[in-house]
């Protein structure tokens, strides 16, 4: 049964590798700009291969019974062009896109800051730590 639901989504099995890598794109997607909070959760990891699977599979389904039906009518030449096009503009964003640094692989520490000030009269302030940047 499992095997038939799967050649119902995939008919062939080179139809499965474009609609997973669209799925892990869309999970890692989300993950990042959504779930992602500064330290690793089973529970993020399991939405994130529930998005995974879900969108995989409708990615198959739209392609075999939407997608490819109408590519194969469009001609060949506008088929080269929007390939190109598509190309091009995918370059042009990985160009602009910025390695987010994954905090939360690293170990958690604790930052302890001391110093010491003479006594200072009623009411005022000695030092005063205004903000801190870690990373």
């Amino acid at each position: 049964m499992m095997k038939s639901l799967f050649r119902y989504f995939f008919p062939r099995t080179k139809d499965f590798w474009p609609a997973l890598l669209v799925g892990f794109s869309t999970a890692v997607f989300i993950y990042l700009a959504f779930l992602q909070r500064h330290f690793f959760s089973f529970r993020y990891l399991a939405y994130a291969l529930v998005i995974t699977g879900t969108v995989t599979f409708i990615t198959g389904w739209l392609n075999n019974h939407v997608i490819a039906p109408a590519w194969v009518n469009i001609p060949k030449g506008i088929r080269i062009f929007t390939i190109s096009i598509t190309l091009f503009l995918t370059l042009i964003l990985l160009i602009n896109i910025d390695i987010q640094p994954l905090y939360y692989i690293l170990p958690d520490t604790t930052l302890e800051i001391s110093f010491s000030i003479d006594a200072l009269p009623q009411g005022q302030e000695g030092v005063r730590l205004l903000s801190i940047e870690t990373g």
